[in-house]
């Protein structure tokens, strides 16, 4: 039987039995269809694994015995911020997938002056709830044991401000740039992260000073412009296998 990796929103600790109910034992029960006597690990976001067995399934809850726990050696050493413009229809719910596989640790919906998105706080709430149930899925999928902190949307203004007090080293894609070479980008290594990535009308020429002002190292991607959701995957992949997972 396979082995799931299945996120669980509760305390986990091990050795423990716990109780697991509601939305995640159906999806347990009816979309998995596990066994008693099935392993599987679970995780909650804490950064551990823990190796557990299904002991009993009944028609509200299936009871699980986590038999051991171990930290996650998945994680990124890259900690990267990513600020991304937001976007209609499935292009940011695609960024929040990617970015988790990709091992983001922290991304920010930003509206910009080309934004083609508006959102009250009811759709705000509503959206973010949307995006942590994709990344827990692709943390799932991915086998992490932490999930992507998503942050309430912010204008560029005030992310610049969050990044800068977080002493953070920023990167912005500007197609009319030159391409940052290798020894750049290696000059990064161990440093904490921020990349800004524009909507699909990219940054206006106003927010791409802001950026300059706030000490953002302007970096063309290629000789083609990609689409808003290809371009931050493009850069985080080559960040990681410069300075990242890949190297």
């Amino acid at each position: 039987m396979r082995n799931f990796h299945l996120y669980i929103q509760q305390e986990l600790s091990a050795p423990s039995d716990i109780v697991i109910q509601q939305d995640a034992h159906h999806y347990m029960k009816n979309v998995l269809r596990v066994k008693i006597g099935q392993q599987l690990i679970l995780f909650n976001g804490n950064g551990f694994f823990y190796h557990s067995e299904i002991i009993d399934i009944k028609n509200k809850a299936t009871t699980v015995n986590i038999l051991s726990s171990a930290k996650s050696q998945n994680e990124s050493s890259l900690s990267l911020h990513l600020g991304q413009g937001l976007s209609r229809n499935q292009r940011f719910d695609w960024v929040v997938q990617k970015a988790t596989e990709l091992g983001v640790s922290e991304l920010t919906p930003l509206f910009t002056d080309n934004c083609e998105v508006k959102l009250n706080s009811k759709q705000q709430e509503n959206k973010i709830k949307h995006w942590q149930k994709i990344s827990q899925s692709a943390a799932e999928q991915c086998h992490r044991a932490t999930l992507l902190t998503i942050n309430e949307p912010l204008s560029l203004e005030k992310w610049l401000e969050k990044i800068q007090n977080a002493k953070k080293t920023l990167l912005h894609l500007n197609p009319s740039e030159t391409k940052i070479d290798n020894q750049k980008i290696q000059s990064y290594k161990d440093k904490p992260l921020a990349l800004a990535v524009g909507p699909i009308a990219g940054f206006t020429e106003q927010e791409q000073q802001q950026l300059m002002e706030a000490g953002g190292l302007s970096w063309q991607l290629g000789k083609r412009i990609f689409r808003t959701e290809t371009a931050p995957i493009v850069a985080i992949s080559i960040l990681q296998n410069h300075i990242g997972d890949f190297q």
